[in-house]
């Protein structure tokens, strides 16, 4: 897979990697990208433990929620516009994930 993403991404990648070396030194680049890098295989280490210990549907409906929460974080504080398709989107997740757990507690009762 690696050698086809160079062949189809290559001369695009170097173009970026050179505009991006004229902003900020290759070095800083690297560190960031390594980092994030161990950031997402920690969160990806994290959700797979979460996921050994709940039901796996609780784990999506907790990931769906996460997503929610994370997009109305980014309105709120980046002030990103949401059109109504993302309206949409989440209104249904948010539903979704209150009916769930109303029937996750009827099946406990």
């Amino acid at each position: 897979a690696l050698p086809c993403a160079i062949l189809i991404e290559g001369p695009t990648a170097l173009a970026k990697w050179s505009a991006a070396t004229a902003v900020k030194p290759a070095s800083y680049i690297l560190q960031y990208t390594v980092s994030t890098g161990l950031y997402f295989y920690l969160y990806n280490e994290v959700a797979m433990l979460a996921l050994n210990n709940v039901n796996p549907v609780t784990h999506a409906v907790a990931n769906t929620l996460k997503r929610v929460v994370i997009l109305l974080a980014c309105v709120v504080f980046f002030k990103t516009p949401m059109t109504p398709l993302c309206i949409a989107g989440s209104s249904v997740a948010i539903v979704g994930s209150y009916l769930y757990s109303m029937a996750k507690g009827r099946e406990k009762a």
